[in-house]
Order: structure tokens, then C-alpha cells, then sequence
């Protein structure tokens, strides 16, 4: 790697486990001049030797040991007996609204206290701690692969995270990860992706011979706390591969966490108190008991077979031969099979919920394609049942090499490569409201305004849109409006700028037509800006400032949302997003009935 310019560095930050891989880059790697840049994995994980993942799991001291909490081991140097903090990951996104996907046997591992906190730490405080360790172990790879020295070079990382995670989610996420150190380098950057648009990244770079124009793809991303599901319509393979986004992301907390959680269901149902009473850290992740429960899980096939036996020493009230015998669980073929039935159900159904609505976007059934990657994507149960889902479909199925890495790939290669071109339908039209100058021979005299501050006749009300329904947009699509408004000292310097829609083919010209409607707003606070850089003036004895900005509007097709941004003064002051969705938008009660 003499030749390396940049490091792009793709963090799969998982609920279990987290994959990292990387590229290195020269000045002329490019798409055309590198089509397949070789993807390395960071691996020899502390503690172990030969795994492309390592557990996201962090122990700290006993509070016996000292007041505040302090790291003591992390990944594979969790030991048994050390009380840890699991799945974590999922505490980030608690306010988000759930899904019909969600399973709610996660509640029950909650009430267990898997999803330990330590005192006086936030979510974000453990992910940060978590990712500290992620950091330095990336650093001392790097060290040993990159000849030129990583030092010296510009480091980029892209961390993916679920696509239906809420932007409070994902900022948390962005900050663990700026508090562990990453982007936070001079001349490094920081970027966050979701993880089924980078798992698409891996795939269509992987396979694309496996695809042509009108191929209808959906992408099934099982990861082991949730499941994200993308469609894509191929458009073009050359000269690069476009595709078009048909529906939006969907998900679901159905991950293979779901698998343990109902676990520890029956086992509260089997042994009761005897089970519910042992100390977390005797059966949360990491301990004995569920690392053999975790070997099972992923050998699980369906086939019958003997018993699986687990080590746990307790004292059943009553004890049962056929569960229980000699300090050790027994399960049954029929006991696992009965844990993972209703979590793969559920992930068909939202497959079978995504590929209809698909199918209903075109008129037709357009997903022929089924591509499934992910950690809990390798199970071999699931890979069977998917398979005889689809069987009836004509569906093909593909799982890739090393599924549970494929997301890191993808998120490294979007650091190389940019954007594989992704378009997506907006389903209405936004805007702002904004004014223009007043023509006597068009306009009406009852619709004109005054403009105090130039002392000119306008016309209010006027509607600028700046995305039109039914177009299709590229992924980062962007358009900036310019607004301006009149502010006198004693008035707010906090301004809420209205975000309107409309549903008709063709947009009206005003916002008071009533087929437009208020949909969000974003905040543009002024009060960190020097009133003297605005334009300002004496208008009846009183000074008045003309406050203007920009409000640039990028189009999300990953996350089917628009992003907002004002600026005023080359300064952001307000930012906000607003998810795009087709639904009964509520008549404003001032909207005239024209």
C-alpha cells in the first residue's frame, strides 16, 4: 500500500457484534481506474484469533470496586462473571416509534436486566466507551497494514446505522462516535449511512453480472437487533449501475436478539424464580450459558437432532429430567424451532409486506430478486425458511459471501465510490412561502402587500416549490430558496420558517389554495448573528433589519426524508428533517376554500 492517499474505514456498529473494513485509496483510485478495490477486514481482535467480528460488549468495575464506574474489558476479554452491558445499541433508539415488526419478547429480556447500565452512565456514554476500544484497535491495525504510516494519511469513516432509526438515533450514534475519537483528527471526517443502502453498496458491487435493467431487488438486511428491507429497480449497468428506489425502507426490532429474548422467556416459563433470581451476569451475553446458547442458535438447521445442553447451576423448584439434568438446560430440536418461528415469521411478513407494496408502486410484480445479508442472515434456519418462501414466488435468492460482513463492506466502498446512483420518487410537493414585487398589470390590487423596509408593493402568500411530486430525485439532490423577512428590536430573534406540501398534479401558486398544507417547520434562531451585517435601515423613526438566509433542502432518498438547513452569515442556525410519505395531510383552518 505504498500508494495510499486515503483510508475509507466502514464501521458496522451492531446490536452483538461490530464489523470494521477498509480501503486504501491513491490519488488515481477512481470507480473507472479501480473497479474492484481490494476490501480488508480488521480483524485479530483482542482475545481471540480468526474473527471477522467482535462482540459489542463492554464490562466495568463492580461498584464495591470503586465510586464511579471505570472500563474493564470489552469484545472477546468479557469474561464470564463480569457483569457487561449488551445490545446497547438498541437503548439509543427507545423513543422511536414501534413497528408492527417489533418483537416484544425484547421486553422480557429487558425486565431480566440484560440491557445493563452502569450508575451514573447514559446510553451514549457506554456506546462512546465501547467505540473508544473500536478506535484504538483500528489505529494498531492500520499501523500494521498501511506501509506509508496511517498517521500521515486522512481517515474517513462511515458508520452505518438502521435506515428506520429516528434522527435523535442517529445523532447519538454520530456523537458516541465523535467521543471515541472518530473524524476527530484534523483533516478526518465522520460520515453516517444506513445500513441497507450499504449492504445494496456491497451487493451490486459483489454481483454485477447478477443483475440487469428491470431487475426488481430487495434487499433484506438481518442484523442481530434489527431487520431493514430496501427495493431497488434496476434502470442501468452501464456505463455504471443506476437503480431506482421503489418503496421506502421498512423494519423492525426482529433481529436474532428477538431469538434470545423469547429464550429467556422460556426459561422464566420453565423454571420461574429459580431462573428469573440468578445474577444477570450468570445468564446475560458473555456468560457461559448464553455463548453455548449462541453455538446452538447459529448451528440450528431445523434438523432433529439430540438435545443441546447448556451449563447453568441453579436450583429448580421443581425439577424436570427432560429440561433440566446435571447443572445443565436442555433443549430440544422442537425448543429452538419453537424460538425462532415466530421471529422468522415476522421477518417474512415484512418481506412479503415490502415486495407487495412494490408490486403495487409498478403494476406488476416486480421483485424477482431476493438478496439476504446480515449477521443473523447466516443462520441456516432462516436461509431455509426464506427459501421456501420463495419458492411459490419465483423468487431467487442470493446470500453472499461472508453476509455479516457485507454492510462494512458497503459502507467502505461508499467512502471509495460515492453514491451507487439512487433515485426516489417524492410523493408531493414541498416548499416555503416566500413574496414578489407587485405587477399592476397581472395582479389583482386586493392581493398586494407593502414591503416597509424597500417601501414597495409585493405580493404575499407566494409559494416556492422545491421538489415536485412524482419526480424522481438522486440521492444528496439539493436546492436552496432564499428568504427574507423584517425584524425591529424587540421582536424574537427566533423565527419558525413553515414548511408546506401539496398532493395535485400541477402545485397551485399560493399557499392559501386549499389542497396545501402545513407540515413542519424548522427553527432559525438569529440570536448568535450580529444584527449590523444585515441590511438596516430608519423607517418612521424606528430601525429595522431585513433578516435573510438560505434554506438549503437536500433530498434523502436513503432515508425517504428531507433535510433542512438555514444559513445566514455563511452560518448554520437552524436545521431540521421532515420524513416524506404519502398521508392525509390535515386542511389548515385559515386555508380558503379556493
Amino acid at each position: 500500500m505504498s500508494s495510499v492517499r486515503k483510508i475509507v474505514v466502514g464501521v458496522d456498529y451492531g446490536t452483538t457484534c461490530t464489523g470494521v473494513r477498509f480501503i486504501g485509496t491513491s490519488t488515481l483510485a477512481t470507480p473507472a481506474t479501480a473497479p474492484n478495490p481490494h476490501i480488508d477486514t480488521i480483524g485479530d481482535w483482542p482475545r481471540t484469533s480468526g474473527q471477522g467480528k467482535v462482540p459489542s460488549r463492554i464490562a466495568y468495575t463492580e461498584p464495591h470496586e470503586c465510586v464511579q464506574p471505570q472500563r474493564r474489558a470489552w469484545g472477546f476479554g468479557v469474561q464470564p462473571g463480569m457483569t457487561s452491558c449488551s445490545w446497547t445499541k438498541l437503548l439509543l433508539d427507545v423513543d422511536a416509534n414501534l413497528t408492527e415488526f417489533d418483537d416484544d419478547a425484547l421486553n422480557h429480556a429487558a425486565a431480566l436486566g440484560i440491557f445493563h447500565l452502569p450508575a451514573g452512565k447514559a446510553p451514549v456514554d457506554v456506546v462512546a466507551d465501547y467505540l473508544c476500544y473500536i478506535y484504538e484497535h483500528i489505529w494498531k491495525a492500520l499501523n500494521k497494514s498501511v506501509g506509508t504510516g496511517p498517521k500521515c494519511l486522512s481517515l474517513e469513516f462511515w458508520f452505518t446505522v438502521p435506515a428506520t432509526w429516528s434522527e435523535q438515533a442517529q445523532i447519538k450514534t454520530k456523537e458516541a462516535a465523535s467521543r471515541a475519537g472518530f473524524g476527530q483528527r484534523p483533516g478526518d471526517k465522520l460520515f453516517i449511512m444506513t445500513e441497507p443502502e450499504a449492504a445494496a453498496q456491497a451487493v451490486f458491487h459483489e454481483y454485477p453480472a447478477d443483475f440487469k435493467p428491470g431487475d426488481g431487488v430487495l434487499i433484506c438486511d438481518c442484523g442481530g437487533g434489527t431487520v431493514d428491507i430496501a427495493t431497488y429497480l434496476v434502470a442501468d449497468i452501464t456505463p455504471t449501475l443506476h437503480v431506482r428506489k421503489i418503496t421506502a425502507v421498512q423494519g423492525g426490532k426482529c433481529g436474532g436478539t428477538a431469538v434470545d429474548s423469547r429464550f429467556y422467556q422460556l426459561m422464566t416459563i420453565r423454571f420461574g424464580s429459580a431462573f428469573e433470581g440468578l445474577p444477570c451476569k450468570q445468564i446475560a451475553p458473555g456468560s457461559k450459558f448464553m455463548d453455548a446458547f449462541e453455538t446452538a442458535k447459529r448451528a440450528f438447521s431445523g434438523v432433529p437432532g439430540d438435545a443441546v445442553r447448556l451449563p447453568l447451576r441453579m436450583k429448580p423448584n421443581h425439577i424436570d429430567a427432560g429440561h433440566y439434568y446435571s447443572g445443565h438446560i436442555l433443549l430440544s430440536s422442537g425448543d429452538l424451532q419453537s424460538l425462532f418461528d415466530p421471529v422468522v415469521s415476522r421477518i417474512i411478513n415484512l418481506i412479503n409486506t415490502q415486495v407487495k407494496a412494490a408490486d403495487k408502486a409498478y403494476g406488476y410484480r416486480v421483485i424477482n430478486k431476493i438478496v439476504i445479508v446480515g449477521g443473523f442472515g447466516a443462520s441456516p434456519y432462516l436461509q431455509g425458511a426464506l427459501r421456501r418462501y420463495t419458492q411459490s414466488g419465483k423468487l431467487l435468492v442470493t446470500i453472499p459471501t461472508n453476509p455479516e460482513l457485507a454492510v462494512a463492506s458497503g459502507a467502505a466502498l461508499r467512502g471509495l465510490h460515492g453514491h451507487t446512483t439512487v433515485t426516489q420518487r417524492c410523493p408531493q410537493h414541498y416548499g416555503f412561502e416566500t413574496s414578489r414585487p407587485f405587477c399592476a398589470d397581472v395582479d389583482p390590487d386586493h392581493v398586494s402587500g407593502w414591503d416597509i423596509f424597500n417601501e414597495v408593493k409585493v405580493v404575499n402568500g407566494v409559494a416556492s416549490w422545491v421538489v415536485s411530486k412524482d419526480e424522481r430525485y438522486p440521492q444528496g439532490h439539493r436546492h436552496v430558496q432564499s428568504l427574507s423577512w423584517i425584524y425591529q428590536p424587540g421582536d424574537l430573534l427566533t423565527s419558525p420558517i413553515p414548511i408546506y406540501a401539496c398532493r395535485l398534479p400541477v402545485a397551485p401558486p399560493t399557499i392559501d389554495h386549499r389542497s396545501v398544507c402545513l407540515v413542519g417547520q424548522v427553527l432559525a434562531d438569529f440570536t448568535p448573528l450580529s444584527l449590523d451585517e444585515f441590511s438596516h435601515r430608519v423607517v418612521d423613526g424606528q430601525m429595522m433589519y431585513r433578516f435573510e438566509c438560505h434554506v438549503e433542502t437536500t433530498f434523502d432518498a436513503e432515508r425517504n426524508v428531507l433535510q433542512f438547513a438555514v444559513q445566514a452569515l455563511g452560518k448554520t442556525i437552524g436545521n431540521e428533517s421532515l420524513e416524506m410519505r404519502d398521508i392525509d395531510l390535515q386542511r389548515r383552518p385559515w386555508a380558503s376554500s379556493k
